[in-house]
């Protein structure tokens, strides 16, 4: 019991202990009352206790799910990604979105016979990347078909050079 619950028990049993020629013959003695009082009071607490309980692990797993699910969609997969933050393949994109920009603007470039066996081939090895990356879903994160994807990725980034630098 709390301090403050113990000052009022004792206040309450003295007034009972003076009123007790008055107290009710239909009710339960005193003793047994206090009892029930008791036992109630246990409960509540206990109820209060495990209200608490419950309420903290409702949000340590909220806090949790939060978490989990925030690193899922801000971290980008590192198996894939050897680069923690740049993804590749956007780099990529914005070099090729570049270049198709420039030659959209009838860049004199992009006519010549090299700039064409240039993009004729890298059309080619985004083909045989896309086979390297079924294969990989397929068979898993073998060690061979990563090499080759690597090399694929590499050889792409020269070719993307190249045009880069023609342009």
């Amino acid at each position: 019991m709390e301090l403050n619950d113990e000052h009022i028990d004792n206040e309450i049993r003295k007034r009972v202990a003076l009123m007790d020629d008055c107290y009710p013959d239909a009710l339960p003695p005193p003793d047994q009352l206090w009892e029930l009082i008791l036992l109630k009071r246990k409960r509540r607490r206990s109820l209060k206790i495990r209200r608490a309980w419950s309420i903290a692990a409702s949000v340590i797993f909220m806090v949790a799910v939060t978490s989990i699910w925030r690193m899922s969609k801000t971290e980008p997969d590192k198996k894939d990604n050897p680069l923690p933050y740049v993804s590749v393949t956007t780099q990529k994109n914005e070099a090729i979105e570049y270049i198709n920009r420039l030659c959209s603007r009838n860049n004199i470039s992009c006519t010549k016979s090299a700039f064409k066996e240039l993009r004729e081939e890298l059309e080619a090895s985004s083909i045989k990347l896309i086979e390297v990356n079924k294969q990989i879903a397929v068979f898993g994160n073998d060690a061979q078909l990563l090499r080759a994807k690597t090399r694929i990725e590499n050889h792409q980034t020269r070719i993307i050079k190249a045009m880069v630098q023609m342009l």
